[in-house]
């Protein structure tokens, strides 16, 4: 990941880390070091009963994870996820959470353009 962070030359996006307190630390210390600057945290929250109403809508075929290794993973981060939350948005310019529970992809995307300032590049991102 190093690397193409370095390189970035319009910014980055990290999508489903840190996943646990331990690596939000850890992001945390290798971004300060590395003199990376972060611009915004943005953790999207949905209910335990949504995200099991969402894999039972999606093509699951081919997967090999059961419904109970979502019950632990979701479990997991549920007892960390404001932990996650407060370390990334103590280094960054700006944090914001979204209930995604009952919002589509372009409510979420209109939440986030009505909440935060970002380029002038912003529609460019396809949300």
């Amino acid at each position: 990941m190093a690397p193409y962070i370095f390189k970035a030359k319009y910014g980055y996006v990290l999508d489903g880390i840190p996943k646990n307190v331990g690596e939000a630390r850890y992001l945390k210390y290798w971004m300060e070091t590395g003199k990376l600057h972060l611009d915004l945290v943005v953790m999207l929250e949905v209910s335990k009963v949504k995200v099991f109403e969402r894999i039972g809508e999606r093509d699951n075929s081919g997967r090999l994870e059961t419904a109970a290794h979502y019950e632990t993973r979701f479990s997991q981060w549920e007892a960390q996820k404001d932990n996650i939350f407060e370390t990334m948005a103590g280094f960054a310019t700006q944090a914001v959470k979204i209930n995604t529970d009952e919002l589509t992809l372009k409510q979420v995307a209109d939440r986030l353009r009505g909440t935060i300032t970002m380029h002038e590049d912003f529609d460019t991102l396809g949300l």
